[in-house]
């Protein structure tokens, strides 16, 4: 399957790594999440949080994710901010690797966040 000329690889390149699935798929409304997926796969897109389903992930991972997001922040400027790799953020954001306690709070403070402890009530 080829990407047709009238299909705009320009603002699906613009939009998926940082928009949401919905963001997506309203700027694409003629088109299925597997086919816009699939297009994205071919422009060398698909790095990015794959299926943005963040309710996999454990609810502090989640929340960086879904703020991240809410900032229009790509994953290479996280990863840059981080001083990882961009490979690292995707395997954070996808669940596959959990960063240590330090780095989560550094990630939450490169999107305006703060993680604070609290000793739990009886």
């Amino acid at each position: 399957m080829t990407i047709p000329e009238r299909f705009d690889s320009e603002r699906l390149a613009a939009l998926y790594p940082c928009a949401s699935w919905a963001e997506i798929e309203s700027a694409f409304p003629h088109y299925s999440r597997e086919t816009i997926y699939s297009y994205a796969s071919r422009l060398g897109l698909v790095r990015t949080l794959r299926h943005r389903d963040t309710a996999r992930l454990d609810p502090l991972l989640a929340t960086l994710v879904e703020r991240r997001l809410a900032l229009r922040m790509p994953p290479k400027a996280l990863a840059h901010k981080l001083g990882v790799s961009q490979n690292v953020v995707y395997q954070w954001e996808s669940g596959h690797s959990t960063p240590k306690f330090p780095m989560l709070t550094k990630w939450a403070k490169a999107l305006g966040l703060a993680l604070k402890l609290e000793p739990l009530t009886p």
